[in-house]
């Protein structure tokens, strides 16, 4: 039976799109589908971490031209200022979501094996013997295989039955643009402070511009329903914060969004003839700020082990593919490991500030926090002594 491509991708974000990119590079018919054209907004933290950034330039994209560089993380809880420098001089993107997924998306659709169907809405899916086929409002697209880059609440886990209700605590992201006063000078760290409810996050992603987001737990994400809505409920935490300077004549680019819940964890990355990437792989929480450099990772290790599959001449099943389970699994396990104790230390006001005390009288400590998170060390490298250092008096 003939297909209309050899792998179709649901999703023209980064995964999607540099999942599709290094699969017609190495040789494969790709068709991308995507309800919605570019530019589009998302909701995102919009910080590419250092491992990113060296993946993006893998692939030989050029950021967009109004991406802000960043040396690290900068940390305040309590009054206290903790930074963290990333490893060997790298350093992070601060990226408008707008610009970079339209970045990300053309950089595959100028290959020639790479068809992009937008606006259209992938309605559903059937699984065959050797293939697959999206039912769409234009007719069945068929493939060999299918990649689901589709975000975080995807509707392809649930088709293939991956979904799973993610234990936990739920949490929110909220998140606006604001142009800062002339004069103003952008950072060139990302800041993220611990104020009431919330955790406040402010990343540089343009020559004065920035992307002001916060975190909270479910409790709290009920004000965003409340008095003056999500807006009132960002400028409140802004108003509360040590950065609120910053903000003195700040003008707002675009609305107040939100989303959520955050924590999505499937009951596995393939099926049978379907990968799940980025996002739709599962996603614990944006504090660690790692989403779109897992998302770049996790479609290059996807095309790998789905091209090997194709030219096999592998039925692609879920036995075919479950090499790059494997290798998903290795990719995420200590980032999320590190996300879970930095919740932990979240939820427990005292710990968060008793950690960045503590960081920011041993900044070496935060250095390797880093490196853990950017991949460049091992969670294990932290050791009982590092967590001690954390929390200790």
């Amino acid at each position: 039976m003939g297909h209309d491509a050899d792998v179709a991708v649901i999703g023209s974000g980064p995964a999607g799109s540099a999942a599709a990119l290094r699969l017609a590079r190495l040789g494969h018919h790709v068709v991308m589908i995507d309800r919605l054209e570019h530019p589009r907004d998302k909701v995102c933290g919009e910080g590419l971490m250092p491992h990113g950034v060296a993946a993006l330039a893998e692939l030989g994209i050029d950021p967009p031209l109004q991406a802000q560089r960043f040396r690290g993380i900068r940390w305040s809880a309590g009054g206290v200022t903790a930074i963290g420098v990333f490893p060997n001089g790298s350093t992070g993107l601060g990226l408008d979501r707008r610009a970079f997924d339209q970045v990300m998306c053309s950089a595959a659709e100028a290959h020639a094996r790479v068809t992009l169907r937008a606006p259209l809405t992938a309605r559903g899916l059937e699984v065959t013997d050797d293939g697959v086929a999206v039912q769409t409002d234009e007719g069945p697209i068929s493939a060999r295989v299918l990649v689901a880059a589709d975000g975080l609440h995807s509707q392809v886990r649930l088709w293939v039955r991956l979904e799973r209700e993610a234990r936990g605590r739920k949490r929110y992201g909220v998140r606006q643009h604001l142009r800062l006063a002339e004069g103003r000078a952008i950072e060139e760290w990302v800041d993220v402070e611990l104020v009431a409810g919330a955790e406040l996050y402010l990343t540089p992603v343009g020559p004065q511009e920035v992307n002001v987001a916060a975190l909270c737990e479910r409790d709290a994400a009920k004000e965003l329903k409340g008095e003056g809505g999500s807006s009132g409920a960002l400028a409140r935490w802004i108003a509360s914060s040590m950065m609120v300077e910053r903000f003195e004549g700040a003008q707002a680019i675009d609305e107040v969004r939100v989303t959520g819940p955050l924590r999505q964890v499937p009951s596995g990355v393939v099926a049978d003839r379907v990968v799940l990437v980025g996002d739709a792989a599962g996603f614990l929480d944006g504090i660690t700020g790692e989403g779109m450099s897992t998302s770049l990772a996790s479609a290059a290790l996807a095309a790998e082990v789905v091209s090997g599959a194709l030219k096999a001449g592998s039925r692609c099943d879920a036995a075919a593919l479950a090499p790059y389970a494997e290798a998903h699994a290795a990719l995420v396990r200590d980032g999320r490991r590190l996300t879970e104790i930095i919740l932990f230390g979240i939820g427990r006001r005292w710990i968060a500030e008793r950690a960045v005390r503590n960081l920011a009288r041993r900044p070496e400590l935060f250095d390797r926090l880093l490196a853990i998170e950017t991949g460049g060390a091992p969670l294990s490298s932290l050791g009982w002594w590092g967590l001690f250092g954390l929390v200790g008096p």
